[in-house]
């Protein structure tokens, strides 16, 4: 628990309030969801020759969502060729294209972080958002000139393991492939996913699958759940980097048992709840074993063995008998100083809405 002071930036918070698509980005503005999420199962394995972890892991979307507000505006060569000039001075923007002909900017709203907002201010040009935009523009070599605007709406916290930033550039993708003339199942999408990150290629499909490979390899859907559940973090977060070096220092065996009920499981309520990279990132961030034993002791859980890591952390979720029982959890998480919120299963995935 922490008694730091809570801090609030007067001047965001107006500005928040007033904040409107039409306002600040204009008329024409799409909004897109996405969707956190969790892995029911998450069996880490060796390295790979192309130097990923071998991944067996079946995720599963929650309604709990991010939303993104973008909107593009066409841009004279003139316009373009000054924006370039000037990327390097604007720190919210960043250009890419294959002939540096997307001018991007980024604003980010954190709802997620308070009363311990996250001291994690990426530029625009390391945001998976525009490493989405450039890398399907570049795909397809898209090369007319864009001011492509964006406001992330942040509900998923950082370093979570909610995997919020990946299901940011999921559902920039799926904007953009609109904009472009793409379908939303064109291979091309899931190509560019797949080289950003496992994550991003699971926010394509949504609800509840198995992967594998490097844990970007769709297996097969699974039905997904619609039951409540909780989601605790505490203050420290974990990169998940450095959970992985943590976890090849000292890895974690996987039950064959529990492997092969995960791989023929065909509904999200039949997969068994495991995490072996857990340990490791429980060695890094003392205070995950403080919130899961808290969590186990909690009335009102579905059942004892239904509290695990989220991914690499440091969110840990429960689940619960009720969608009531998880907001009385939650509040009283909230009451020990840690992010909580009380949420559901979905089979949401980023989506234009």
């Amino acid at each position: 628990m922490s008694n730091e002071p809570l801090k609030v930036d007067m001047l965001a918070a107006a500005r928040d309030a007033q904040w409107t698509p039409e306002t600040f980005l204009g008329a024409g503005a799409s909004r897109v969801i996405a969707p956190a999420k969790v892995n029911l199962f998450l069996a880490v394995g060796g390295v790979r020759p192309d130097g990923y972890h071998e991944v067996d892991t079946v995720m599963h979307a929650l309604s709990l969502h991010d939303t993104l507000h973008m909107h593009r505006v066409p841009l004279t060569v003139d316009e373009a060729a000054h924006a370039v000039a000037g990327g390097a001075d604007a720190p919210h923007q960043a250009v890419g294209g294959p002939a540096s002909n997307l001018v991007v900017s980024i604003d980010v709203a954190d709802k997620a972080n308070a009363p311990y907002p996250q001291a994690i201010h990426l530029s625009v040009g390391q945001n998976l958002v525009f490493k989405a935009l450039d890398g399907l523009a570049r795909a397809i070599g898209h090369e007319a000139s864009e001011a492509i605007n964006l406001r992330i709406e942040k509900a998923i916290p950082f370093e979570a393991g909610l995997a919020g930033g990946s299901s940011d550039a999921a559902a920039a993708l799926l904007m953009a492939a609109r904009w472009w003339g793409l379908a939303p199942d064109d291979p091309v999408l899931a190509s560019v996913a797949c080289n950003l990150g496992a994550d991003v290629a699971f926010f394509l499909q949504g609800g509840c699958a198995l992967f594998e490979g490097k844990g970007s390899t769709l297996v097969r859907r699974l039905e997904p759940m619609k039951d409540a559940l909780v989601l605790v973090k505490p203050p420290a977060g974990v990169a998940t980097a450095q959970a992985y070096a943590a976890f090849d220092e000292q890895p974690a065996p996987i039950p064959v048992d529990l492997l092969a009920q995960a791989q023929a499981a065909g509904r999200a309520a039949d997969v068994p709840l495991f995490n072996n990279l857990a340990a490791a990132s429980g060695r890094l961030a003392p205070d995950l074993a403080e919130v899961a034993a808290w969590l186990a002791q909690q009335p009102g859980m579905a059942g004892a063995q239904d509290v695990l890591l989220c991914g690499s952390g440091a969110t840990t979720f429960a689940r619960t008998a009720s969608f009531a029982d998880a907001c009385t959890i939650a509040a009283a998480a909230q009451q020990r100083g840690w992010w909580a919120r009380a949420t559901t299963f979905s089979g949401l995935r980023a989506a234009v809405v």
